[in-house]
């Protein structure tokens, strides 16, 4: 290889890696907002003769402010990091996004309503399971959306966040 063609090999390298890490949250792993909005954004496209297959979980840490006052923010990152890795599992082939905070937004394509939402509760279930040294039982709250209820994607998103207030108001630990 030419030293010109090992430049442009390095060069092309290093740009993808600039682009992984703008897409990606630095603590989780998981895509970032912005990275999420655009993915959401083409499979929208992707889905629109099918829109009841692509749905949104946004999710929401139960009492998570008691854990960063109560333990520290060690132990905050610690609960953020496990749930991204358990949405990730979950999930599948799923995207995962932090979306903000304590916040996370699972997109799920390719699923009928009842399968997305059987995804959204074996979630709740699985961070019920989850014990983490040093922190007290972790529980989640969701509000799920498909697209066939939506205007647009940004609607999407809204529905769900509703839906996860009325999760939150209704109790916690649940699916709406």
């Amino acid at each position: 290889m030419t030293a010109d063609g090992h430049t442009v090999r390095t060069e092309r390298a290093r740009n993808a890696s600039l682009r992984e890490l703008a897409a990606t949250d630095e603590l989780t792993g998981v895509h970032n907002r912005r990275s999420g909005r655009a993915r959401l954004a083409a499979l929208a496209e992707r889905w629109a003769e099918t829109p009841d297959q692509l749905a949104v979980l946004m999710l929401d840490v139960d009492h998570f402010k008691r854990i960063n006052d109560g333990l520290g923010h060690d132990h905050g990152d610690e609960v953020l990091m496990a749930i991204a890795r358990l949405l990730r599992e979950v999930a599948g082939t799923g995207d995962v996004v932090r979306w903000g905070g304590e916040e996370f937004l699972v997109v799920l394509e390719g699923l009928k309503p009842q399968e997305a939402r059987a995804v959204g509760l074996r979630i709740l279930e699985e961070v019920r399971r989850t014990r983490l040294h040093g922190i007290p039982s972790l529980s989640v709250s969701g509000g799920l959306a498909s697209l066939d209820e939506a205007f647009d994607v940004r609607d999407l998103v809204r529905i769900a966040d509703q839906r996860l207030y009325q999760a939150k108001a209704g109790g916690r630990d649940q699916l709406i």
